[in-house]
């Protein structure tokens, strides 16, 4: 859907399940890549209008937070916009355990949208979505100044 809108589009996941199934959709104007975060220090400065982020900063732990933010603002143009969908909690950051290999890492609202002022992008606007087992889910929008 959102290639429609792109001049071009980069898309990347862990999950080469779902690359496969990306690529499988023939796009003229998008490419595909099963790749993670880690990869986007390769990628050049100021090369994206705009960036989408789905469900991923929960998965991300320590450090890897706000270096990854830095990098997405790295990547944007000047006025770009990131938007995310994402979980976060009321007040404190909560770790839970989603199986045996997996610890979600939800933030306290506070602290998540602090570390992307810190990093230069200023939140425009937050959208709930829904809340369950008291962790709210909203879409985000910051805009690189």
């Amino acid at each position: 859907v959102v290639a429609r809108h792109c001049a071009w589009l980069d898309g990347i996941d862990l999950a080469p399940a779902l690359i496969d199934q990306a690529r499988g959709l023939a796009l003229p104007n998008a490419e595909f890549a099963a790749r993670g975060v880690d990869t986007l220090a390769a990628l050049p400065d100021a090369a994206y209008d705009a960036i989408f982020v789905m469900g991923v900063f929960a998965t991300l732990h320590g450090e890897v937070f706000e270096a990854t933010v830095a990098q997405l603002q790295r990547l944007l143009k000047p006025g770009g916009v990131l938007v995310t969908r994402d979980s976060v909690t009321p007040e404190h950051d909560v770790v839970r355990r989603v199986n045996d290999g997996y610890h979600a890492h939800y933030r306290g609202a506070e602290h998540y949208a602090g570390v992307f002022t810190a990093a230069g992008l200023h939140m425009q606007r937050a959208v709930y979505l829904e809340t369950f087992t008291g962790i709210d889910n909203y879409f985000f929008v910051f805009r690189r100044r």
